[in-house]
């Protein structure tokens, strides 16, 4: 699985939940997935936050109530498998 897939497969499942939080968990799965290959390549590895989403458009509100939840795990993903956390959230 390359990352991309990886990421747009998170996507997916957050939208098929509705963006519910529900759908975080396989979104973190996925991307303990993509650390672990990144490593198994010798990669140095970052994580990310995902920047502040607008309550605004189509599918604003359900993006908005998730992006908070989601980066509370992807911070605690980065400390338990020792990564860099860069905090676009809070940037």
């Amino acid at each position: 699985m390359t990352a991309g897939t990886a990421v747009r497969e998170s996507l997916e499942i957050l939208r098929a939940n509705g963006g519910n939080p529900a759908g975080v968990a396989p979104v973190i799965n996925n991307f303990r997935r993509m650390i672990t290959e990144a490593r198994n390549r010798g990669v140095r590895v970052f994580l990310a936050t995902i920047p502040p989403a607008s309550s605004a458009g189509r599918r604003g509100a359900e993006r908005y109530l998730v992006v908070p939840q989601l980066n509370s795990e992807i911070r605690l993903l980065a400390q338990a498998e020792g990564v860099w956390l860069v905090d676009v959230f809070n940037a």
